[in-house]
């Protein structure tokens, strides 16, 4: 998924994001409570995620997000 900011709703911390494989055209919004601890320091607008997702799902609502995690380095060919 790529973020496209976090921001605060409230007392609430909030991603928005747009999941590709799913609707490359329609921004979601979750809690960043769903990130891992050790990798929300990261998390900024730009970043991009990794995370298994229910892409069959209808709506935003019904979205589920599992093992979110960031990319691995790049490999140099050198």
């Amino acid at each position: 998924m790529e973020i496209e900011d976090v921001r605060h709703e409230g007392d609430d911390e909030i991603v928005d994001a747009i999941v590709v494989s799913w609707n490359p055209y329609q921004t979601i919004h979750f809690p960043l409570s769903l990130i891992p601890q050790e990798i929300r320091d990261k998390i900024s607008q730009n970043a991009r995620l990794f995370a298994r997702v229910n892409i069959g799902a209808a709506d935003e609502k019904d979205l589920v997000f599992e093992d979110i995690k960031l990319p691995p380095e790049p490999k140099h060919p050198w």
